[in-house]
């Protein structure tokens, strides 16, 4: 019981250091979904850190569900399944909405999307709740005849409590993450492989995980998710 009590906390603190670094989570949207479509998908991942002597993506998961309101916007809503087991409840909701659709007779300009979220996670051990607004912007060009399609963006979260973890003073309120990916494109089927940087400005050193980055700072995240539309 003291082991399974030491695992919990260690755990619940990895997901504090994330939180604080910044977006635990892929992309779940770059282009939108048609009107009245629907979508359910399924993420992997997270940030790469050292274990057992290799480097491995910290194995989150979450359920993500979409629906296209019109042709330019879509809607979701997703739950983190791995938090729920660390007695977490934790979901970010938002909207996509596509500012300039790809023109494949331009292929060197990119399609453009933008999403507005909200980031919410009520930690039921602590009684207490979190949340985090977050504004994406997306670029893609589709490739391979539409059958995939390359993407980078940024995604921002904002923080606004004044105190971190156990009283710490909060000194940064905005958190950059810079990502890129591959989406394959199927009739009923996507999948798609991300590379996220986690908060490059936040310091990654003498915490408890062991993350792999470019340097001092931040960490690289790796997701894969794939997604069932209907």
């Amino acid at each position: 019981m003291k082991n399974n009590n030491l695992l919990i906390k260690y755990t619940i603190g990895i997901f504090l250091i994330l939180i604080t670094l910044g977006s635990c989570a892929p992309t779940r949207f770059v282009k939108p979904l048609e009107k009245d479509q629907k979508a359910v998908a399924f993420n992997l991942g997270g940030p790469l850190i050292g274990f057992a002597g290799t480097t491995i993506p910290i194995p989150f998961t979450a359920l993500t569900y979409g629906q296209g309101l019109n042709a330019k916007t879509t809607a979701f809503g997703s739950i983190h399944t791995t938090s729920l087991l660390y007695g977490n409840i934790q979901s970010d909701i938002g909207v996509l909405r596509e500012i300039k659709a790809y023109d494949t007779t331009n292929a060197l300009i990119p399609g453009i999307s933008m999403v507005l979220a909200g980031n919410f996670i009520y930690g039921t051990f602590e009684k207490k709740a979190k949340l985090w607004p977050q504004g994406d912007l997306n670029f893609y060009w589709d490739i391979n005849k539409k059958r995939h399609f390359i993407y980078l963006g940024i995604s921002n979260w904002f923080e606004f409590a004044t105190k971190k973890a156990h009283e710490q003073a909060q000194t940064k309120n905005w958190f950059i993450n810079p990502h890129f990916g591959i989406s394959g494109q199927g009739k009923k089927w996507n999948s798609q492989l991300e590379m996220k940087y986690l908060a490059p400005g936040i310091s990654n050193q003498n915490i408890v995980v062991d993350y792999a980055s470019f340097g001092n700072t931040g960490a690289i995240g790796v997701y894969y998710s794939i997604t069932r539309k209907f």
